[in-house]
């Protein structure tokens, strides 16, 4: 815990180790002006140390310092070239900014491993969010095809190949979702709602049946099952 790591702190003022970990627990804490004192300390005894910097970058967006924060997370990355989730994290705070060169570091992120599920993933929802669904659908179904247990990119396929009213695709991916999740709720209902949509309403209304088992509070299947007189 907190005092712990203080104490082992104090007694070993020079372990790395034992300052990351106080530094992210303060962080969890939302203690953030003594973990920009221990991260700090860091790097005064580790001045090339990128999780230092990483967490810097934490601590300075969460105290509202943006600058600050794209500065320390762009000195992880050069001291680090295969700090996936720093470049991932430059990548989300330079697109935050409005700026075009965010793009980049998702590529980046990517190219450190291209079957990294996070990475790709990540890329996909930065391509989302510019209006470059059909790539973003590439790159959500990438993540799923890497990982099969990372169903969350299949699920976002679905919902975009939806918003485009590709219903076919968009059955697949929910069917992709529900093969390698059985329990996930919100698969059911979007496939039922894709089913709903191609006019296949007995089917429909099974996937309604199920994620209502599931979660029976559950709005927008409670409403599939009204709207579509479920029995």
């Amino acid at each position: 815990d907190l005092r712990t790591l203080e104490r082992a702190s104090r007694l070993q003022p020079n372990n790395v180790e034992t300052l990351l970990r106080l530094a992210e627990t303060e962080l969890t804490l939302k203690q953030y002006e003594d973990a920009l004192v221990t991260l700090s300390d860091i790097t005064k005894v580790d001045p090339r140390n990128p999780d230092a910097y990483y967490l810097l970058s934490q601590a300075f967006l969460e105290t509202g310092d943006t600058a600050r924060a794209i500065k320390s997370v762009e000195e992880a990355t050069e001291i680090d070239p295969d700090f996936t989730d720093a470049f991932i994290k430059m990548g989300q705070l330079l697109f935050a900014k409005g700026l075009p060169r965010a793009g980049q570091y998702f590529d980046a992120a990517v190219a450190i491993d291209p079957e990294d599920a996070i990475a790709l993933h990540a890329k996909a929802d930065y391509l989302r969010d510019n209006d470059q669904l059909n790539e973003a659908i590439s790159a959500y179904r990438a993540a799923s095809l890497a990982d099969r247990q990372y169903v969350a990119g299949h699920f976002n396929a679905g919902l975009l190949y939806l918003e485009l009213d590709s219903l076919q695709p968009a059955l697949i991916e929910f069917n992709l979702v529900i093969k390698n999740d059985p329990v996930h709720i919100r698969g059911f209902f979007f496939r039922g709602y894709t089913k709903e949509k191609l006019g296949q309403m007995e089917a429909a209304c099974k996937d309604y049946d199920v994620a209502l088992r599931f979660a029976p509070d559950y709005q927008l299947a409670m409403d599939g099952y009204a709207r579509m007189g479920c029995q």
